[in-house]
């Protein structure tokens, strides 16, 4: 390996060091669990089929505006829980960064409390 491309390779690593990125390879079934929205997000009324990528489905329908956060306070049965946003308890049936899901969508939300 050449000096130079030693270099790079010291460089790429540091500064891949410093970008935090915390995008579990498991998805996380603590509670409560603070989670923000990296978009805007749709949470729509059960029963719309077929379910979109980046939409939540629940027993509402709102609007999650980017950067908002929201706690989950209880995991349900099947992927499903219980979240609370702006004072208001929202049941989801879906809840993707919970385990058992090959899609986590952390493109979509990004878990604040981090201590595990």
């Amino acid at each position: 390996m050449s000096r130079s491309q030693w270099c790079a390779t010291v460089l790429l690593v540091l500064s891949t060091a410093c970008v935090d990125r915390y995008e579990p390879r498991e998805g996380i079934a603590r509670v409560p669990l603070k989670i923000v929205a990296r978009r805007n997000v749709e949470v729509r009324r059960d029963g719309v089929a077929p379910q979109e990528r980046g939409v939540l489905y629940g027993d509402t329908s709102l609007l999650i505006t980017r950067g908002d956060s929201f706690e989950m306070q209880r995991v349900g049965p099947e992927g499903g829980c219980q979240v609370m946003y702006k004072g208001r308890a929202m049941e989801l049936s879906s809840c993707p960064w919970l385990p058992g899901f090959s899609d986590h969508q952390w493109d979509v939300f990004a878990i604040l409390n981090r201590d595990e």
